[in-house]
């Protein structure tokens, strides 16, 4: 007589359980294109998780232990919920059509759905909130997370940016944190435009922009001019994937970004504070340089993003090509001619996750280098040399090296060679490479105190390429040749 109650009461507990854990919500209104109505719902959750830009302001080195989760518009530092499912037909609603701000009042968790009428960057934020902590889940219409906030606005409001396409359903959950419900103001709104070629805007609040560069290159994205305030900056492509991040990368507080950008292809910047209450500002759009070109004397060329580029030497001899400034991206090189008899690929050969190849080149042949990076980053940049290797009549000798040099050498007799460093600022490192460009002998830390020594038998009018690095980074050294 008594077991069946209980049961009763366990399946009762169950469901309302899963109703908790899934987020279902009885009804789930709409918006028309930029414009619409919102519709109280019923419960809420209490999620016990950190809280993004929450804590002291005292101790600037405890700032920022998970870069980008405040305000984040991409996935992964957020909680992932089940998106709310979009139904067949939405009903429509009153609201704005024309792309102008859209504002609806947010009574308890609610879950609208919105189609923007054309596509671009869009801003979704909460404002006016009495007595509870807004977030925001953002969906697509295959029941996605595409975004996710809590405090990237003012105060505790929560705000985000983001790429939305036009006619495309998104559904928007708006929630609480740590409450049952509560009111705010919930506004949807084109983001404001950053001119092509860039420029500079003041700003005192949180803000987001559009940005679409008319030129390919290396760009700089900086605040300036801050007035009692800690200016944060975060940078997202169209896909609503974060790409750069800064706080404090300027001066006195200003942050700063370096990337390489794609002509015609949309951007998010995003300009917001430590803490999140604002103050004045300026952003800054800086173009700093373009690609560049080779020629058959070789050169420098800066690269963005994966790239395929053709190259015709105007002189028989071994050309080294390597990578520099290359900043968090790591490079990958690759070169090779019609038949490819020259086919030669590098990765991390450099110092810093640089590439390096050195290989012999006939004058007048079509060469193409492929200059990708790890992960096909269409943002990643740095700068390509192809120069010519200098020949070194083989000899004892002492060189002072300050960082990488490449000789080719022709040994006039047979014998044991010697090359070694001493001196060293860092960790120096040697490679042997023969006419083709392929590594015949290397060496770390074979000599004493980290220093590199390398012994090899060189065969009589042979060519050969001696190069010497460092392990790592930059420094000077001895380079000591001898015969044995």
């Amino acid at each position: 007589m008594i077991l069946i109650p209980v049961a009763a009461v366990v399946v009762v507990v169950l469901v309302l359980f899963l109703l908790e854990l899934f987020n279902v919500i009885d009804i789930i209104p709409s918006f028309p294109d930029n414009g619409g109505s919102s519709i109280s719902g019923e419960g809420g959750q209490d999620r016990d998780r950190d809280r993004p830009g929450r804590g002291d302001n005292d101790e600037d080195e405890d700032r920022r232990e998970n870069e980008g989760d405040s305000g984040n518009t991409g996935a992964g530092t957020s909680p992932t919920t089940t998106a709310p499912a979009p139904t067949d037909n939405p009903p429509a609603g009153p609201g704005d059509t024309s792309g102008n701000a859209t504002t609806f009042n947010i009574t308890g968790v609610t879950v609208v759905e919105y189609r923007p009428n054309r596509s671009g960057v869009y801003v979704i934020e909460t404002t006016d909130n009495i007595d509870c902590d807004p977030v925001l889940y953002l969906y697509d219409s295959a029941g996605n997370q595409v975004a996710y906030d809590d405090d990237g606005g003012v105060g505790s409001n929560s705000a985000m940016g983001v790429f939305l396409n036009q006619g495309e359903t998104y559904g928007i959950s708006a929630q609480f944190y740590g409450s049952l419900g509560g009111g705010y103001t919930l506004t949807v709104s084109p983001a404001q435009t950053m001119s092509d070629n860039g420029g500079s805007v003041v700003v005192d609040s949180p803000s987001w922009f559009a940005f679409t560069p008319n030129q390919t290159g290396l760009w700089q994205i900086f605040t300036s001019d801050n007035q009692d305030c800690d200016p944060i900056l975060f940078l997202f492509d169209a896909s609503n994937k974060q790409l750069a991040y800064d706080d404090d990368g300027g001066d006195e507080y200003n942050s700063l970004i370096n990337i390489g950008l794609v002509a015609g292809e949309t951007y998010v910047i995003k300009s917001t504070y430590y803490s999140n209450y604002g103050g004045r500002l300026t952003l800054n759009v800086v173009f700093i340089q373009s690609g560049g070109e080779l020629t058959g004397n070789g050169g420098e060329v800066m690269i963005v993003g994966p790239s395929v580029l053709t190259f015709t030497p105007n002189e028989s001899t071994i050309w080294s090509l390597y990578t520099s400034d290359n900043g968090t991206c790591d490079p990958i090189l690759s070169i090779y001619n019609s038949d490819y008899s020259v086919d030669l690929s590098d990765d991390d050969g450099g110092p810093g996750y640089n590439s390096f190849i050195v290989v012999y080149l006939e004058a007048g042949e079509s060469y193409t280098i492929e200059a990708g990076n790890y992960g096909n980053e269409s943002h990643a940049v740095y700068i390509l040399s192809v120069v010519p290797v200098g020949f070194y009549n083989l000899g004892s000798v002492t060189l002072v090296i300050d960082y990488q040099i490449a000789y080719y050498i022709r040994p006039e007799r047979s014998g044991e060679w010697v090359f070694e460093t001493t001196h060293n600022e860092a960790d120096p490192l040697l490679r042997l490479y023969n006419i083709y460009g392929e590594l015949i002998a290397y060496d770390d830390d074979g000599g004493e105190d980290a220093n590199a020594r390398l012994a090899y038998m060189l065969e009589a009018d042979t060519v050969y390429i001696i190069v010497a690095a460092c392990y790592g980074g930059w420094g000077s050294y001895d380079l000591i040749i001898t015969s044995g």
